[in-house]
């Protein structure tokens, strides 16, 4: 289904963005790299022909030199993975590969650090015989619980995950604007004991975390990644829309309970 997909996509695409596809396979998944040589052989483009001979060529090489070189362990090869990903300096742009991987090892260390946050909260949540998981700490716990499933589900490159961090991120802007507006507008008590019990955040702590996500976002929904996870324009507003409404709704519960 998904190929057939693919190949009815490509029949409006022009030849050169078919060869781009085929010549950068790396960044694509396999089923949309397979019919875009599909529909370049469909229209007997010889260029092709020359480019799939140099890549066999060229893969060969590869294959010989690997198969030359010193077995790597799985520990060395996992560091140099690692290396690669968080490495800042890139002699060429990071590949869609690269990128989702970068996203993944975000998001992964961002669950971490929340759990490390809230791990006295979680603790008194699972031991605590008072402790009650009603509504408003279900919300509470909401985007901890999306940062999880959105983290293994978009290195795994399923469509959920790339719309669950969507969902994240649009939520993350969304309460990071929210935030700021009540910091700016934001008034001390006047009672010294409890303004020190609750210091005033400075808006720009709520402006440089919108920024960042709303960077992330953009990322998100550039179209050459949204390509990898089959996700149309759409379906990107509707999920960003949605982390933004829910959001908004999520700060409309909590007040009421």
């Amino acid at each position: 289904m998904m190929d057939n997909n693919f190949e009815t996509r490509y029949k409006s695409f022009t030849t050169e963005k078919l060869l781009n596809i085929v010549r950068n396979p790396g960044d694509y998944q396999p089923q949309a790299v397979d019919a875009a040589r599909k529909e370049l052989e469909s229209r007997q483009v010889k260029e092709y022909d020359t480019l799939s001979e140099s890549q066999t060529t060229r893969a060969t090489e590869i294959h010989e030199k690997q198969q030359a070189a010193p077995e790597t362990s799985p520990v060395n090869a996992f560091v140099a993975s690692l290396v690669e990903i968080i490495n800042p300096v890139q002699r060429k742009p990071a590949t869609i590969d690269l990128t989702i991987k970068r996203i993944s090892l975000f998001l992964g260390v961002l669950f971490i650090y929340d759990v490390y946050k809230e791990s006295g909260f979680l603790k008194f949540m699972f031991t605590d015989q008072t402790a009650e998981w009603d509504l408003p700490t279900v919300l509470y716990f909401l985007p901890l619980i999306t940062l999880s499933i959105a983290a293994l589900l978009f290195w795994r490159r399923k469509k959920a995950g790339w719309m669950l961090s969507a969902i994240y991120f649009s939520y993350t802007v969304a309460g990071a604007i929210q935030m700021c507006l009540i910091a700016l507008n934001s008034t001390p008590s006047g009672i010294p004991a409890l303004d020190e019990l609750f210091p005033p955040v400075s808006p720009v702590v709520y402006i440089v975390s919108m920024l960042f996500f709303g960077w992330l976002t953009w990322i998100l929904c550039k179209p050459r990644l949204r390509a990898a996870y089959q996700i149309d324009n759409k379906t990107m507003f509707i999920v960003l829309a949605l982390g933004a409404g829910i959001n908004f709704l999520t700060g409309i519960l909590i007040t009421m309970f």
